[in-house]
């Protein structure tokens, strides 16, 4: 059990890959206007992740390392990554039209494709299924776990009292970037 816990907290803090790596920096400009679109939204790249993880682990072991073409796992995970960005923004435009037209932004599936891509190439693909699938989880974890965070105060970010050579870049990138230092330093103690 004490094993599941450590694996729980590195792959929530230690790997997580909103702060840690930056791969869903570019997903947390968009889902912050309206908190059922956030959590449509985290919730349909959650089941995105689990699924194409999935799939690409179920590929990776039992198509492509017997076929020794493991060189096509990224031209797979990439693949499958927009199959999965595609199904998810389908999800949401029935599951909410309203929050579907009023917060969905013309950028927000490369967002969502790219999040998807960067939790599939950290995963790795030699560990057992259940094994995988529980680090899979705990990176979804983190990622649920960051936006929350942010949402709460995306609106309070205003780049107008910003430092007047730093207003070019986005308020939120130096929260992210504290978060993400902090969240390492929490992952490094365990």
């Amino acid at each position: 059990m004490s094993e599941f816990a450590l694996l729980a907290i590195n792959a929530i803090f230690m790997a997580n890959v909103m702060t840690y790596f930056g791969y869903g920096v570019i997903g947390l400009q968009t889902d912050k206007k309206n908190f059922l679109y956030l959590i449509i939204s985290c919730a349909t790249t959650i089941m995105g992740v689990i699924i194409g993880g999935s799939i690409v682990f179920a590929l990776v072991n039992y198509v492509l390392i017997p076929l020794d073409v493991i060189f096509l796992k990224t031209f797979i995970i990439v693949f499958i990554s927009l199959i999965m960005s595609y199904l998810s923004r389908l999800l949401i435009k029935y599951t909410s039209k309203e929050a579907f037209y009023l917060y969905e932004k013309s950028y927000q599936f490369a967002a969502q494709t790219i999040l998807l891509v960067g939790i599939m190439l950290v995963f790795d693909y030699s560990l057992s299924f259940l094994i995988g699938i529980f680090l899979v989880t705990m990176y979804c974890a983190g990622y649920i776990l960051v936006q929350l965070l942010l949402y709460a105060i995306y609106d309070k970010l205003d780049n107008a009292h910003n430092l007047k050579p730093a207003r070019n870049v986005p308020l939120m990138l130096y929260t992210i970037s504290i978060i993400g230092i902090i969240l390492s330093a929490i992952g490094m103690l365990f």
